[in-house]
């Protein structure tokens, strides 16, 4: 999934969110990365060689935290990938109809 992020002077993200901004850049996440960017914005990191966010290894700091954020992002992609199954079952309906 796609978010928006704008980042501080030493490159952590400083906000989040879904529509782009001034000043935003576009990157790829997870479900599981998203949910980390509404956490622990601050302590995420881009890495201008790999082209990458870097997120620290030690969170969020319980297993419980993982376990509930796990779920969040999965369920998170599961709606999103229904919507778009939704959107090309739709596109195949009305492309059958006209075809008659």
């Amino acid at each position: 999934m796609q978010k928006q992020v704008i980042l501080d002077k030493n490159n952590y993200v400083q906000s989040v969110s879904d529509e782009k901004q001034e000043g935003s850049m576009a990157v790829e996440v997870t479900g599981y990365q998203a949910q980390l960017l509404g956490f622990i914005t601050n302590k995420i990191f881009w890495d201008t060689q790999a082209n990458a966010l870097k997120f620290p290894p030690d969170y969020p700091a319980t297993d419980e935290q993982k376990i509930e954020m796990k779920y969040k992002g999965d369920m998170e992609d599961i709606k999103n990938d229904n919507a778009n199954l939704s959107n090309q079952l739709k596109d195949l309906q009305n492309k059958f109809r006209y075809q008659k």
